[in-house]
């Protein structure tokens, strides 16, 4: 879905993660950004982009993951 967006728009996801609506991408895909896609010159995203537009569209259900919330650890005060 979002192969198909503006250039503009597809070149802000992979250069720094910010979505169309102002959120950011998250997790595997947010490091890619960060450790990849944020350095490739103007040329090289371009051709990225070209790619994946050549790709045929596929759809799967993608389950979300459980977050784990740390259990808080109990406070006791010790007086003097």
């Amino acid at each position: 879905m979002l192969v198909s967006g503006p250039e503009a728009d597809l070149k802000e996801i992979l250069n720094s993660g910010m979505l169309p609506n102002g959120n950011f991408l998250g997790s595997e895909m947010g490091e890619v950004v960060n450790r990849s896609t944020s350095k490739l010159t103007g040329a090289d995203l371009a051709a990225v982009i070209v790619c994946l537009r050549s790709l045929p569209p596929i759809s799967h259900r993608v389950q979300r993951k459980k977050r784990e919330i740390p259990r808080a650890i109990p406070f006791t005060w010790n007086s003097p």
